[in-house]
């Protein structure tokens, strides 16, 4: 626990990319507007203004508009991840899907679709 209450300060926003977007949340560490607060330094939630650092507020605003791709890919470096680690429709139901099937006694479908079939 001791090790948790050193952590950074966390500072949250949100930012709402597109009119038509849903806002997205911005977590970063208190230490990069230059606020030297650890966890155990800050009641939850606490209001902070970073207002004396607007050079660093931009720097992420401006990194997040250039990652925005829009409704369908509004986070290029997001789904450059998700795309790589995601395992494919085929591969769950044939393998992790079957097993999971095998162990609870049960017919499944995958998710997005109905979760269990009934007789």
């Amino acid at each position: 626990m001791e090790s948790l209450e050193r952590l950074p300060a966390i500072v949250s926003f949100h930012v709402l990319p597109a009119l038509n977007d849903t806002p997205m949340r911005i977590d970063v560490p208190a230490w990069f507007f230059g606020i030297n607060k650890t966890l155990s330094d800050v009641r939850f939630p606490e209001d902070l203004v970073v207002c004396e650092n607007y050079e660093k507020l931009e720097e992420i605003l401006r990194l997040i508009s250039a990652g925005y791709c829009g409704l369908d890919n509004y986070n290029i470096w997001l789904s450059a991840v998700d795309s790589a680690v995601k395992l494919r429709k085929d591969v769950f139901e044939a393998v992790y899907l079957r097993k999971f099937e095998e162990i609870m006694g049960i017919e499944a479908t995958a998710r997005g679709e109905r979760r269990v079939k009934f007789p």
